[in-house]
């Protein structure tokens, strides 16, 4: 299973697929998929399509769970990758080259770096309570890996902020927003989730 689910990541890297928990592309074919929170599903769209068929083809953070999911392309059930007591309300993933994957926990306020199947994961940013302190999270939910600069970008929804976080660094550095003030002018933010890097 290891062996199939490493390869459906090499198919994702393939096609460059934006591996958010909630929506990615795929940039060959343009088709669209959307992880629906309160429906509990992942549904597919073609280009200009009117509808939408249900389809669980990848990892799924299950929020409502506390647990990561892999599903193979038509299988009626998932498989469980990551569970344990470190998951409370995992939110958003990244799944790299490797196949590792980086968690974001909401509730915890921490990220973790996690191999698939492995009884648990290491805290590699946060961990410290919630906070407006450099080294702490405040409502992570969505997270970016720049992998060639062992980046990770992480969405503090709680916070309204955006912070950049070099893997194997104990603090971050906020890029965007500012911790614990929400607005809509231009140097703040309100509940930020997800973004995508221009390369």
């Amino acid at each position: 299973m290891l062996r199939d689910f490493k390869a459906h990541i090499q198919n994702w890297h393939v096609f460059n697929y934006l591996l958010i928990a909630k929506c990615y592309i795929s940039k060959n074919t343009n088709d669209l998929y959307i992880a629906e929170f309160h429906n509990n599903r992942v549904q597919h769209w073609l280009p200009n399509g009117l509808n939408g068929t249900t389809a669980a083809d990848g990892v799924v953070a299950g929020s409502g769970n506390s647990r990561i999911q892999f599903w193979s392309h038509g299988a009626s059930v998932g498989l469980t990758i990551a569970n344990g007591s470190q998951l409370s309300m995992p939110f958003g993933i990244w799944v790299d080259a490797n196949g590792i994957m980086y968690i974001t926990d909401y509730p915890n306020n921490y990220i973790l770096k996690w191999s698939p199947f492995a009884p648990n994961g290491s805290i590699i940013a946060g961990g410290n309570g919630s906070g407006n302190s450099a080294n702490q999270l405040t409502g992570p939910v969505g997270i970016y890996l720049d992998e060639t600069n062992n980046i990770l970008y992480v969405f503090n929804y709680d916070n309204h902020s955006v912070m950049k976080w070099t893997i194997g660094a104990t603090v971050g550095i906020v890029i965007a927003g500012s911790p614990g003030k929400s607005g809509s002018n231009a140097t703040l933010l309100q509940n930020p989730t997800d973004i995508t890097l221009d390369q």
